[in-house]
């Protein structure tokens, strides 16, 4: 998909980064998080809150940013600014943002496993 279509179907506000991979070989970066599926449209309260995802963004020249794994960074807010797309990390432990700017030539979005509510 787009970034526009990207930004158009997923609100990724409050949803946590476990993990960020950039493979160069494949020109890929790849955002592993706990995403909230209740700031979703069409949410159904008696499906899970939260789900395990990976976001990757394909056509990825050069990534030189937080990479690895990760804990406590929310998004704080993401969406398409001056034909790129942002996200504005919160590391919450630290007290510290970071904004990644990516130009994609697409993009994924992937549910890996169902959070179970207590």
């Amino acid at each position: 998909m787009t970034i526009k279509e990207l930004d158009s179907k997923y609100t990724f506000h409050d949803s946590y980064i476990t993990k960020i991979e950039y493979i160069g070989a494949q020109k890929r970066l790849d955002m592993y998080m706990d995403f909230c599926t209740w700031d979703q449209s069409g949410y159904n309260e008696s499906e899970s809150e939260l789900v395990y995802a990976k976001l990757s963004f394909d056509g990825i020249e050069n990534y030189n940013g937080l990479m690895g794994d990760i804990v406590y960074y929310s998004i704080e807010n993401a969406g398409i600014k001056d034909g790129k797309y942002f996200l504005l990390i919160v590391d919450e432990f630290n007290c510290k943002k970071y904004e990644l700017s990516l130009t994609p030539s697409s993009v994924s979005f992937e549910v890996l496993v169902p959070i179970k509510d207590n």
